[in-house]
């Protein structure tokens, strides 16, 4: 079998890492969006046990809110809203383990994704595995396009270019 595939390479520690964070981002996209479905079931079922608490709070989704919601009495829909909410901390706790997770990964390999201004671990994680590494830091120019901060294109003629409008195109 070792034979027949002759063209085979290597496995290495940076292709792990990258499908490692792939995963990782994958997961923790899955759990945001876990999150947001029940936090959206916090709300409607809120919004029906207590309608005078939306003119109370700016957000039904902070912890003080949350600690309330929680104490009071335990009808069937009160007991509903409580789980949801204990079921959001556990994923917060979750979400937070998985990041943490992402960023040992990133100061691990020493990527320079997140010496360019504007991105942190958080969008470094899903930059770096999709563009495969960086062998030397690349110039700040060609990562415009990441960072959705082109400059705008500027042709002679007749144009008049006076509102450039964001662009949207990738790196060479």
């Amino acid at each position: 079998m070792l034979l027949s595939y002759a063209g085979l390479k290597p496995y290495t520690d940076t292709a792990y890492h990258n499908e490692e964070l792939k995963s990782l981002t994958r997961y923790h996209f899955a759990k945001v969006k876990e999150r947001a479905q029940l936090k959206r079931s916090v709300s409607r079922s809120a919004c029906i046990l207590f309608p005078e608490l939306k003119r109370l709070v700016p957000i039904f989704h902070m912890a003080s809110v949350y600690a309330l919601l929680s104490e009071f009495p335990i009808p069937t829909k009160s007991l509903k809203l409580q789980h949801t909410i204990r079921l959001i901390r556990e994923l917060d706790a979750e979400i937070w383990e998985i990041e943490a997770a992402n960023q040992a990964i990133m100061e691990e390999f020493h990527s320079p994704i997140t010496t360019i201004p504007g991105i942190g671990y958080r969008m470094g994680t899903m930059i770096w595995p999709r563009s495969g590494s960086f062998p030397v830091l690349i110039p700040l120019t060609s990562c415009w396009p990441m960072r959705g901060c082109l400059p705008p294109t500027y042709q002679s003629g007749q144009l008049k270019n006076c509102y450039p409008h964001m662009e949207k195109r990738y790196c060479q």
